[in-house]
């Protein structure tokens, strides 16, 4: 399921309209040891974070295996060193908590990186909502369904990928100036392996809905991400948690609306992806893509952009 949903993520990104995902055999002249030694040496937050996750990728590594590099986790303590209050930087750190076991007990960990980002940014659903998933793994029901309800009622659902992709792309330009079609493919195929686990929200209300405060909760969540989620993937995922809902009190009206809305989306969607798909290779056009994303993010980029021109 969540390699569906991550492949569905990078689709949407228009950039598989430009290969989007790293490729060893294209990518190997490029992306090298001695690269990832110059990303480590500007010593950014950005620049480390894109080291840290070029060092993920195996094939990296082994491209020339006489240039030792530091581990993943030990960049990404050094990102969190410099900017212990980055969202980009800590957003990502679950990556740390599944690097660190079983030294620490993974479920504690993530609890404590999702606190963080709340208490960063208590206006974002998204992190509430993470919030929940680890309070639950951890036993804490009643705080897991308050942090569902709080997910409900924040003013938006925000993960940060369109500028976490433009802040590393700026990063990696200062070593590797590519045509920004292709580093950015790249970064999109690398952060694609860092995507939030959204069926575990899914998951969580199929075990719970039978009690009428989670139905209600779950509701409201997949209401409040296909309203305000500013990512696809956030937004598609808020059917899913509407028709569970609906599903556990037979409300078949309920859920013939869902799926109207649904499927009135992915038209939507497709439309823009292929407004997309004939500027995806301009580079002048990937500058306007990025600087957007920076600013708005995903879904408003998508509208944007699409409007930019009628057609090719």
């Amino acid at each position: 399921m969540r390699s569906f949903y991550r492949r569905s993520f990078v689709a949407f990104l228009s950039l598989s309209l430009m290969c989007c995902t790293a490729d060893p055999d294209s990518d190997e002249a490029y992306y090298t040891p001695s690269l990832v030694r110059q990303l480590i040496d500007i010593n950014t937050p950005e620049s480390l974070m894109m080291a840290s996750m070029m060092v993920d990728l195996e094939w990296v590594r082994q491209n020339d295996p006489s240039i030792e590099l530091p581990s993943a986790d030990a960049l990404h303590q050094e990102a969190l060193r410099l900017a212990p209050n980055d969202e980009m930087v800590v957003s990502l750190m679950g990556r740390h908590c599944e690097a660190s076991a079983p030294q620490s007990d993974p479920v504690v960990c993530n609890a404590e990186w999702a606190e963080k980002l709340r208490d960063l940014n208590p206006d974002n659903g998204f992190y509430w909502a993470s919030l929940a998933h680890y309070q639950l793994a951890g036993g804490n029901q009643d705080a897991a369904l308050e942090s569902y309800r709080r997910a409900s009622s924040a003013p938006h659902f925000y993960i940060g990928w369109g500028a976490y992709i433009y802040r590393l792309s700026m990063a990696l330009d200062e070593v590797l100036p590519l045509e920004q079609t292709y580093s950015v493919a790249f970064i999109v195929g690398a952060l694609a392996t860092h995507l939030p686990a959204f069926q575990d929200f899914t998951k969580t209300c199929r075990a719970k809905v039978d009690d009428p405060r989670w139905q209600k909760a779950c509701l409201e969540l997949g209401e409040s991400m296909e309203k305000n989620a500013q990512t696809l993937i956030a937004r598609t995922m808020g059917f899913p948690l509407q028709r569970i809902a609906y599903e556990a009190v037979d409300d078949d009206e309920g859920l013939s609306a869902v799926n109207a809305r649904k499927e009135a989306f992915k038209t939507i969607v497709q439309l823009q992806n292929d407004s997309y798909e004939c500027r995806s290779e301009d580079p002048e056009w990937i500058d306007e893509w990025l600087e957007s994303m920076r600013d708005y993010d995903e879904m408003e980029t998508m509208r944007r952009m699409s409007e930019v021109e009628a057609g090719c």
